[in-house]
């Protein structure tokens, strides 16, 4: 038997609609007694993976959120960088954008990071 598991998110910004999150299997030719319902790693691993899903749209929609300035201008992205966050059901990476910062306020460009203050433990 193999399940299928997808996480739907209403309001995510970018990240809204269905996510593949797991394809769950396992023969069922010869099962073992006790044998009924998720393992233990299954489960840890179900878990993970809605919790990757759940970070990853917070942070778009924070981002989408952040993205632009006071004056309205949209700000352009300089790179990404890839962050390890520690969550209460343990570690997700997450891709975490720079943008660059507008002159509309009279200081010079620089790079900011839209999930900085939101993301604690990051590395």
């Amino acid at each position: 038997m193999r399940m299928l598991v997808s996480v739907e998110s209403a309001d995510a910004g970018t990240k809204s609609g269905t996510h593949r999150v797991l394809i769950i299997g396992r023969g069922s030719e010869d099962p073992a007694a006790g044998d009924i319902g998720l393992s233990l790693e299954e489960a840890k691993t179900l878990i993970s993976a809605i919790q990757d899903e759940f970070v990853s749209a917070q942070a778009a929609e924070i981002v989408d959120k952040r993205r632009h300035c006071g004056c309205g201008k949209k700000l352009n992205i300089k790179d990404w960088k890839l962050r390890r966050i520690y969550t209460a059901l343990g570690r997700v990476y997450l891709p975490s954008p720079r943008l660059i910062s507008c002159t509309s306020d009279g200081n010079m460009q620089r790079a900011i990071s839209p999930l900085k203050g939101w993301i604690y433990g990051a590395s």
